[in-house]
């Protein structure tokens, strides 16, 4: 047959960069929808929630890599990819990527007792859609030591809040966090 790129990530079973792109650009429009529906493709296509939140923290940590031209070296990846790392690395805060890593280690770690593993999955996706919104990092520039900050003032983000989280999403959170009993 036809040896193309797609045909290749199918026999191999590899989870293609792109998803991560396509993953990144709904965080950045606050849009959990997309991002579950992603998820779904991705799940569908055989691929365990841990390997994808996995794979996930690698593309962050990609991400946080370009923002220092002295660094990106360590980025191992082609040339024309390294191009599209860089670019979105611009368009993306640096306090929202590293409270994104922070987020996925805490998922990853969850993810390993969880009952009911995809839903750990999807509110891990949820948090990092409203992570914009929920979570501003302020340094301390005496210090340089970084705090959280709810943000409560909409005027305080330069972009456009989206309404907050449907009742049903809050329902979902309150029961994945809720001990579960023999």
């Amino acid at each position: 047959g036809d040896l193309t790129y797609t045909n290749t990530l199918e026999h191999l079973n590899i989870l293609d960069y792109d998803y991560y792109f396509r993953l990144m650009e709904d965080i950045s429009r606050q849009d959990a929808g997309a991002a579950l529906l992603l998820l779904d493709e991705v799940l569908q296509k055989g691929f365990e929630g841990d390997h994808f939140l996995e794979g996930l923290a690698a593309f962050i940590r990609d991400l946080l890599v370009c923002k220092d031209q002295q660094v990106i070296r360590l980025l191992e990846v082609s040339d024309n990819l390294k191009v599209r790392y860089e670019q979105v690395s611009r368009e993306t805060d640096t306090a929202l990527l590293v409270s994104a890593l922070s987020l996925l280690n805490e998922a990853a770690i969850q993810y390993r007792t969880a009952r009911n593993k995809r839903l750990q999955v999807e509110m891990c996706l949820i948090r990092l859609s409203y992570l914009n919104q929920a979570v501003q990092l302020i340094s301390d520039e005496n210090t340089g030591a970084v705090s959280k900050k709810k943000v409560t003032d909409p005027l305080a983000r330069s972009q456009q809040l989206r309404p907050p989280l449907p009742r049903a999403m809050l329902l979902m959170e309150e029961m994945a966090q809720a001990p579960v009993s023999p």
